[in-house]
């Protein structure tokens, strides 16, 4: 069993936040007992996460994500868990050993173990190799490449007169399921330009009463949701009097961009998204921005039944999707992911943009929209 201090647990929920990953192991089962390890662990994961400790299902990535693991090959009771936090599968728990079968493998070693013994081994190293694979996106990280840290909650400073606040729309599908990646976009952007921005964790439901007090709406999700009539009708009298929502589906979830389609509609019946075309001046550097012509996109392969999970580079024009108000661009959609990546999260089954790309993309929508 073990016990953290309470900053000891903050600063374990912030190293998720940010962009970190936990492997945990309860090393339990082939004469080893770690019931007590599992008790605290799953106390932990139940008090740092709102999202519960879950069954992998074998479709999960991890399950795949550099070589297929046959379930059949698995030692009897091994199963992996997981935390879904900040675009991912952040935390991978086994609470049977994985690394007991570790110290077995052969190596260059000679061994007479016998067949079902040596497949239950493969196995277990092939755990290992896929779940660092699924961590680190086959890409290892320079040393300084880390995101900024947003202040949170109980210290955000007040801002100052005149610095702009972009807070998020708060919705039930998954409004805040990456709590960084406002933040590290808003820090490009006063990197970018010589303006007063600031993050903030705020989240705003439509009908807040000091919406029309930020010109700009951040808005994410990667499940279904659906705003009342109240709702709807408080974001039409935003965007009336000058608002702009810039948003986008988290790791193009096809739920998110569904319900944020058919919101839409029924906040602007008559002016349904339509693409923003390549040539439009958000693409160019007219506002202060980046020339984006072409941008990286990346996008998951289907694989066979033998094959590791891959993901193709290719280079696109941006698709986003916007809704024009007298002659106005008021809301900017894109239904590939932008926040996976702004959280430097982005996985190998995340379709969208490339970190650099996805951030370059963000401070041209929120350029433009300041300007207007």
């Amino acid at each position: 069993a073990f016990e953290l201090s309470a900053r000891e647990k903050d600063n374990l929920r912030l190293y998720i936040e940010n962009g970190g990953f936990i492997f945990a192991e309860a090393n339990d089962g082939n004469g080893c007992d770690g019931q007590a390890f599992d008790r605290s662990f799953r106390a932990l994961m139940a008090e740092l996460f709102n999202s519960p400790l879950r069954k992998l299902p074998p479709d999960h990535s991890v399950w795949f994500a550099e070589q297929p693991i046959d379930p059949d090959a698995l030692p009897s009771g091994l199963w992996l868990y997981g935390v879904e936090a900040c675009c991912r599968t952040s935390v991978i728990y086994c609470p049977r050993s994985l690394s007991c079968f570790w110290e077995l493998s052969r190596g260059s070693r000679d061994t007479d173990y016998s067949e079902h013994v040596n497949r239950q081994i493969e196995a277990c190293v092939k755990i290992g190799v896929n779940v660092l694979a699924y961590a680190t996106n086959r890409q290892l990280k320079d040393k300084l490449d880390r995101p900024r840290i947003a202040a949170d909650d109980n210290t955000e400073p007040l801002p100052e007169r005149g610095t702009l606040q972009i807070p998020k729309l708060a919705h039930g599908g998954g409004a805040d399921d990456a709590p960084n990646s406002l933040a590290n976009l808003t820090n490009v952007v006063r990197d970018q330009v010589r303006i007063r921005i600031e993050p903030t964790r705020r989240l705003l439901t439509p009908t807040d009463e000091t919406i029309h007090e930020f010109p700009i709406l951040f808005m994410h999700g990667r499940r279904d949701f659906q705003f009342t009539p109240e709702q709807r009708a408080a974001l039409r009298e935003y965007f009336e009097r000058g608002g702009f929502l810039l948003a986008d589906s988290i790791c193009a979830s096809p739920e998110f961009a569904e319900a944020m389609r058919r919101e839409l509609r029924a906040i602007f019946p008559d002016q349904p998204l339509s693409r923003v075309p390549p040539s439009h001046p958000m693409f160019t550097e007219q506002f202060q921005g980046f020339p984006l012509g072409q941008v990286t996109l990346r996008d998951p392969q289907a694989r066979g039944a033998n094959d590791g999970l891959t993901a193709r580079l290719t280079k696109v024009t941006p698709l986003l999707e916007g809704i024009e108000l007298d002659g106005r661009l008021v809301v900017i959609f894109s239904p590939y992911d932008l926040s996976c990546a702004l959280e430097n999260h982005a996985s190998l089954d995340c379709k969208g943009y490339a970190r650099e790309d996805a951030a370059r993309i963000g401070v041209n929508v929120i350029l433009y929209a300041l300007q207007q």
